[in-house]
């Protein structure tokens, strides 16, 4: 009951994205990206809107919003099998619970895998609403997210408990993988991380999913960003750049994307 959550995800398909944009819009929800230049370039995942109320809604095309790689997450998919629930009495649909587990994996290891809090999620997602195990490594293998969702069940179980089945841990995380994570747990463990963006163990787990050559070049490129003090600040969607060109190309673009 302690769980706080400060916005709201909305998943649509791709070819949908753009209505969905005008219709908030209409609603009287200001959307709050301004860097549309960065946007386009890197083909974001989401945009933010906020209403009137305060409530902002974190509006998706894909589940995940930067450093796709070779990871493949296939929107349509994902909402063909969702299931309808009920909050506060109104009937909304969700992931269903071997998505939902593998959408909360993703995003904590994304994310940096270092919030306690993501970890009980995780938990509490394998405890209520359990998964298809054999079909949760099947999707992480056709979907390439294998690592990091290994990666952040493997904390939920050493951590809290939660009832992750070993064989499949073993087949999702491989022997190569699960050397590199010991290894860096000992020289630098997780919970110790704290957000910190240059810890060791948070970079792992940012760039796990992108394989062994992947992940290298992925920390050289943040690495010599990080160089440059103000490059948080220019690269985020919040940060003015780019003009209505660049935002109708991108919500063009992202309509036109095939959803693999």
């Amino acid at each position: 009951g302690g769980r706080r959550y400060l916005d709201l995800d909305l998943l649509v398909a791709p070819a949908g994205f753009g209505p969905v944009v005008v219709a908030l819009e209409a609603d009287g929800f200001a959307l709050l990206d301004r860097n549309w230049a960065v946007m386009r370039r890197e083909m974001r995942g989401e945009v933010h809107h906020r209403g009137s109320s305060g409530l902002e809604i974190d509006l998706h095309w894909n589940l995940v919003n930067m450093y796709r790689g070779r990871m493949r997450v296939p929107t349509r998919e994902l909402l063909a099998r969702s299931e309808p629930v009920q909050l506060a009495g109104v009937g909304v649909r969700t992931l269903e619970p071997t998505d939902t587990l593998i959408h909360l994996c993703l995003h904590a290891a994304i994310s940096g895998g270092d919030r306690m809090v993501w970890v009980k999620d995780i938990e509490r997602a394998v405890a209520v609403r359990p998964p298809d195990w054999d079909e949760l490594v099947a999707r992480c293998d056709r979907w390439s997210v294998g690592a990091p969702v290994g990666l952040m069940l493997a904390r939920a179980a050493t951590f809290l408990g939660a009832d992750v089945p070993g064989p499949a841990l073993r087949t999702l995380l491989g022997r190569g993988t699960r050397v590199v994570i010991g290894a860096v747990d000992r020289l630098v463990p997780w919970p110790r991380a704290l957000g910190r963006l240059a810890s060791p163990n948070r970079l792992m787990a940012r760039s796990i999913g992108q394989g062994a050559l992947g992940a290298g070049a992925w920390l050289v490129v943040r690495s010599i960003r990080n160089l440059d003090p103000g490059q948080e600040h220019a690269e985020s969607a919040f940060t003015p750049g780019g003009d209505e060109r660049d935002r109708d190309a991108f919500i063009a673009a992202v309509m036109a994307t095939e959803d693999a």
